[in-house]
């Protein structure tokens, strides 16, 4: 108990000091920001002010905001020097870019011209098998390939995915009591974290080891974006820790399976890695862990802004909820009959909710990447070894390329001929790093909309609006009272 409460009192101060620091070291450059111009050494660099030595502008680039917003370290410096500019981010020069045709190109040529960048505590703690990490061609290539080839198929998202997916949320949703509160935040993890590991080990929701997998993920989940610092009882810490238990649970899985020779009967990812892959065992426990992570984190956060925007948008809901009795065409006693591939397919303005919410609420507010080689783009020059963040926020906030960027408006993606496809659109990333879980991340946001909006209405039970430190997140976990829908089912 002692040393837990010291361990407590350290982190509290810890924070504290962040704050009082960030309050000071914010302030200053902003002000001199204002008043005055900085030139960097290199002529050919893009205009910017590279802040506070050592720590550069780190602080102002990480404060806190509306999530629905690019931050005052944004605004106040495109305003100043344009959509391009350049900074002190880490520790090290940095380019900042909200131009379209930066960010494109820039994601277009990873692996060519730029390679993914992360600092130290997020390599240490991710673990440098994880797919996102891994820098070296083939080897992305190669843990790409069995993820999109092996896991997230076509096959498996219209079978096993979709099938999964309404169990689980018609489980979940359906067990609300009218009028009761619950939290969305809360909700949306549990449902995507118990469809992902049935998927990967065939791991069922409720079971002794699914739950103590889950508590494990949260703690790894929020060293991510803690305070760096590795000292005992301190939230890297325990995500340290926590990376260790959840490698150490999957390969007592694998291990399993080897013994007792399961895998000809259980249709999951592991059994196929066991059959199929010539990967160790370490590595496939490292990819697992990377896939439920990175699934479970941002799915949930989508999740959870289509439902706080659409709150305020009835007609939207509406909407949704003709289109989704129409897709799920004939009714039984129950209800509706249940979506099928064919029916989610169909599902066109939910695809432009689903859009409009990555747009605007921003679950990746930007990617950083490394110049491998020096580079020129437009008259500037990017050095080796320099960092640029393809600030996609930026883009999609930015007035010239979404009328009244700052309204929730999923109908500016339909025309008479479909849904608008622009590329100025950047939520799942681009290039070679496309985010390969893109089209599960639209199926599970669909089936969670789709047992909500045909079993209820839901008004938010506290104020609590996403805020980005980068994160996007919901400091109150979005509670919602919720009330039978007139349209209710089974």
């Amino acid at each position: 108990m002692l040393h837990s409460a010291a361990a407590t009192t350290a982190a509290a101060m810890i924070n504290l000091v962040a704050v009082l620091v960030s309050i000071v070291v914010v302030l200053l450059p902003t002000i001199y920001l204002i008043l005055t111009r900085k030139k960097g050494s290199y002529s050919k660099l893009p205009p910017g002010w590279s802040g506070w030595p050592l720590i550069g502008e780190t602080l102002s680039l990480l404060m806190s905001c509306p999530a629905t917003s690019m931050g005052n370290f944004m605004e106040l410096r495109i305003s100043r020097f344009g959509k391009i500019f350049s900074t002190n981010i880490l520790g090290g020069q940095a380019i900042m870019s909200a131009d379209p045709e930066l960010n494109r190109f820039v994601l277009r040529n990873e692996m060519k011209l730029f390679e993914s960048y992360w600092p130290q505590h997020l390599l240490k703690l991710f673990g440098e098998k994880n797919i996102g990490i891994q820098t070296g061609t083939d080897v992305h290539k190669q843990f790409r390939s069995i993820v999109v080839g092996a896991f997230l198929t076509a096959s498996r998202l219209q079978t096993s995915f979709l099938d999964d997916a309404h169990e689980v949320a018609k489980q979940l949703i359906t067990s609300w009591k009218d009028g009761s509160v619950v939290s969305i935040v809360d909700a949306a993890k549990k449902f995507l974290f118990d469809v992902i590991v049935k998927n990967a080990l065939s791991m069922e929701s409720g079971e002794a080891e699914t739950e103590k997998l889950r508590i494990e993920f949260t703690k790894y989940r929020r060293g991510a974006s803690s305070i760096p610092m590795n000292f005992p009882g301190s939230q890297y810490n325990r995500a340290l820790k926590a990376k260790e238990n959840i490698i150490r649970i999957i390969l007592h899985v694998l291990e399993e399976r080897l013994r007792t020779g399961e895998d000809a009967e259980r249709n999951d990812f592991i059994g196929w890695l066991i059959k199929n892959s010539s990967l160790m065992h370490e590595q496939i426990s490292e990819l697992i862990k990377g896939i439920v992570s990175a699934s479970e984190d941002t799915t949930s956060t989508l999740i959870s802004l289509a439902i706080y925007f659409l709150e305020s948008c009835p007609k939207a809901i509406e909407q949704l909820r003709e289109e989704h009795l129409q897709a799920v065409g004939s009714k039984t006693q129950e209800g509706p009959s249940k979506l099928t591939w064919d029916g989610y397919k169909r599902l066109e303005f939910t695809q432009c909710v689903i859009n409009e919410t990555l747009r605007l609420g921003n679950v990746a507010r930007f990617l950083i990447k490394k110049a491998t080689t020096s580079v020129q783009f437009k008259g500037y020059e990017i050095p080796r070894g320099c960092r640029v963040f393809t600030h996609m926020t930026a883009v999609h906030l930015d007035p010239h390329l979404f009328e009244d960027p700052q309204v929730f408006n999923p109908w500016r993606w339909l025309s008479t001929s479909g849904m608008i496809k622009t590329n100025n659109f950047m939520a799942f990333g681009g290039g070679p790093r496309l985010c390969p879980g893109a089209e599960h991340a639209r199926l599970q946001t669909a089936i969670f909309l789709h047992h909500l909006i045909l079993n209820y209405n839901w008004k938010s039970a506290e104020q609590d609006k996403p805020v980005a430190n980068p994160k996007v997140q919901f400091r109150k976990g979005l509670l919602v009272n919720v009330r039978s829908a007139s349209s209710s089912t089974n």
